[in-house]
């Protein structure tokens, strides 16, 4: 078992560590002063160990998934599910309309992941990440049940 929570300072070296180790520019210490950064961690229960974090910026009323990124041994055991449900609540007690996202087009867990959240694809930018040359997959999950059933609100 593990929960979410809000980052904290004590948090941002592991953070950084796990963002450095999959490649992602993070500076945790840093976007936890930032007002429209919002920063999840997910820790074990039983011995709090770290196993992910969530980055993402909250702009007007819109929220932005900037990073995820799970401890290798913890993936596919609910930490990314559980920190993308950390921050949907977040966009909806906020009143955010839609969470967006772009994800390379070749990571086919990571957009499985989104689509199981119910984030559809509403566009592609070619060409968009380089090194190697891929293109982003930009997604949106709109929030509000209502707004999620197709209904107006």
């Amino acid at each position: 078992m593990f929960a979410c929570s809000r980052a904290t300072l004590d948090d941002a070296s592991e953070i950084d560590r796990l963002a450095h180790e999959a490649g992602l520019h993070v500076d945790a210490a840093h976007s936890l002063g930032l007002p429209q950064a919002l920063l999840f961690v997910a820790r074990a229960t039983r011995n709090g160990a770290f196993l992910g974090f969530l980055l993402a910026w909250h702009v007007a009323d819109e929220f932005e998934l900037l990073d995820l990124a799970t401890e290798p041994t913890e993936r596919r055991r609910g930490v990314a599910s559980a920190l993308l449900a950390e921050l949907t609540h977040a966009g909806e007690r906020e009143r955010g309309v839609a969470l967006m996202l772009e994800v390379r087009s070749g990571n086919l867990a990571a957009r499985a992941l989104y689509e199981k959240h119910g984030f559809r694809i509403v566009y592609e930018r070619k060409n968009y990440y380089r090194d190697p040359v891929e293109n982003a997959v930009c997604m949106r999950l709109d929030l509000g049940s209502s707004r999620r059933e197709g209904t107006s609100p």
